[in-house]
Formats: C-alpha cells, sequence, structure tokens
C-alpha cells in the first residue's frame, strides 16, 4: 500500500512544477530587437524594436514618427561688428581740406580762386570780383552791364557810348555819367564850367581808362572825389596825385579799403603802389589832409 503522506508530497512538489512552468509562459516581455517583438507587451516604442511600433500595450510592426529636434544651434555667442558705429574723426573742420564740412557750399583741397570752388569754400560766380579761369573773362563784382564786364561776365565792346566813363570817337569828355551840369554834358561835351566835380560817393564815381590823367578839385572840407577803373591786367598800378593840395587818396574793392595814403607823393601828395587783379573794378577815392581844399590832378598807371 501506497503511504499517504509520501504521495501527498508527491503531488505537491507536482503541482509546484506546473506552476513554474505556467509562470515561466507569461513571464516578463522579450526585449526590444528580440524574434517575438510581436507578441512583446510594452508601454512605450522604446520596448519594441526599431521597426515596430507599441499598439494596444502590443509590439506590432509599424514606422515609428520622425521626432523634429528644432533648428540646430548656431549662436556662438554675441559678436563685435566693427561696421557699426564706426570712428570717423576728421580732425578740426578747416576750409581747404578737400572735405565738405558743415556750412560749406564746396572744398576742393585748395585756396585758388580762380577755380569753381573759392578759398571761402563757397561756389565761384559771376559778380564775386574773381575770375574764372577757363569760364569768365573778366568779374568787376557786380552783375551789371555796361561797365566794360557785362552780367554774364564777359568783355563788352560796345564802341562809342557815352557815360561809359572812356573818352571814345566823337567825345570831347566822358566822366561815366550822362548828366549835363557836371562839366561834361549828356553828349560828352565839355561845359565851360571850370573844374567839374567827379562824384561824391562809389555809385557817381567817375570811370577813367588806365593810363589816366585827370584835373580835379576839393570844394569843402568834407568833400571827396570818387573815380572808378576796370582792370585789364594783373600787376602792380601807381596811383598818385600832383599839385598844391594835401590830398589823402585809398584803392577801394566792393567797398573795402586795400590800400590808403596821405604823404608819400611830392609835396604833401599821396601815392599808392598796389597789386591789383585783371578781371575787377576798382574804386579811388580821394580827399584833402586835414580839410584840405583846392585843385589836384590825379595820375593812374600800370
Amino acid at each position: 500500500m501506497y503511504n499517504r503522506g509520501a504521495l501527498g508530497g508527491l503531488m505537491q512538489r507536482f503541482a509546484i512544477g506546473l506552476l513554474g512552468i505556467a509562470l515561466a509562459a507569461c513571464g516578463p516581455p522579450t526585449p526590444a530587437g528580440g524574434s517575438s517583438s510581436s507578441r512583446t507587451r510594452c508601454e512605450t516604442n522604446e520596448d519594441c524594436r526599431s521597426d515596430f511600433i507599441c499598439s494596444n500595450a502590443r509590439c506590432v510592426r509599424g514606422a515609428r514618427p520622425v521626432v523634429d529636434a528644432g533648428p540646430a544651434s548656431t549662436d556662438g555667442g554675441a559678436m563685435a561688428d566693427a561696421s557699426i558705429n564706426p570712428v570717423t574723426d576728421a580732425g578740426d573742420q578747416m576750409c581747404g581740406n578737400g572735405m565738405r564740412d558743415e556750412g560749406e557750399d564746396c572744398d576742393d583741397g585748395n585756396t585758388s580762386n580762380s577755380d569753381a570752388c573759392l578759398n571761402t569754400c563757397v561756389m565761384a560766380q559771376c559778380g564775386d570780383g574773381f575770375v574764372r579761369e577757363g569760364v569768365e573773362q573778366c568779374d568787376d563784382g557786380n552783375t551789371m552791364n555796361g561797365d566794360g564786364c557785362s552780367s554774364l561776365c564777359a568783355v563788352e565792346d560796345q564802341g562809342p557810348l557815352c557815360g561809359n566813363g572812356r573818352v571814345e570817337d566823337g567825345e570831347e569828355c566822358d566822366d561815366g555819367n550822362r548828366v549835363a551840369g557836371d562839366g561834361c554834358d549828356e553828349r560828352c561835351q565839355t561845359e565851360e564850367q571850370g573844374t567839374p566835380d567827379h562824384g561824391d560817393t562809389p555809385e557817381e564815381a567817375m570811370r577813367i581808362t588806365v593810363p589816366a590823367r585827370v584835373s580835379a578839385a576839393l570844394e569843402s572840407p568834407t568833400d571827396r572825389d570818387f573815380f572808378r577803373f576796370f582792370a585789364t591786367q594783373t600787376g602792380v598800378y601807381m596811383i598818385e596825385t600832383t599839385g598844391q593840395t594835401d590830398t589823402v587818396c585809398a584803392v577801394l574793392f566792393s567797398g573795402n579799403p586795400l590800400a590808403s595814403d596821405d604823404d608819400s607823393g611830392v609835396s604833401n601828395n599821396c601815392a599808392i603802389q598796389r597789386r591789383l587783379d585783371a578781371g575787377r573794378t576798382y574804386h579811388i577815392r580821394v580827399s584833402g589832409s586835414g580839410g584840405a581844399t583846392g585843385a589836384y590832378e590825379l595820375q593812374v598807371n600800370r
């Protein structure tokens, strides 16, 4: 007869063995990439082979979605751009430095007054008193016609014309105007009135042509005589008076005195030697030293 105790122990060990086999069949999932991926339990795609996805807690064959990792980082840090706010220290502003600074019309890098940009960094133009080479024939500091240099800065050749300050064919005199009663009438014929007045202001100045020799007189202590001439050549001009009257003379351009003298001439007469530029109209002013009055003769030569 069998021993019941032994039989019971045998049955218990057999039951334990069957339980072990069942547990082995339902054990943990096969590792990702294993041959049984289609039957492997999973929670995410990472629990399956690379050609499987996790669906309904099991690995099944399928393509995984492409994950966008975002743009690659190319920021290498802040870089200093040398083109931003460059240093442009041009030094002190100065006419003639070749750079057009604030307030300048032009700057050609030189101090010539005979080109398109004057030495004051202002654009040259007809009437500025400077002859522009190759462009102007003359420039007498104004834009008036009939004074030898036209409003276009061209030398005028009008033939005999009473009132132009030049004694020409058919004229006995020409005092620069066509007004009667001043010694030279409106037809440029001499009037018998003694020594004529030659204009008390630059606007009334008598026009003369160099070389010139003009008789005049100072009628009162405050009398002043004005003369004007157009310089056709650049060079040294001699301006002087002769006679017994103590005179003071001055040379002006555009209303500004260039030179003056009292007693450098003979017997208290004035005398000036001055280099003048061609293409300009200059004025001469004669007055009495200390209010002196009397006759004198003005001479202008080169």
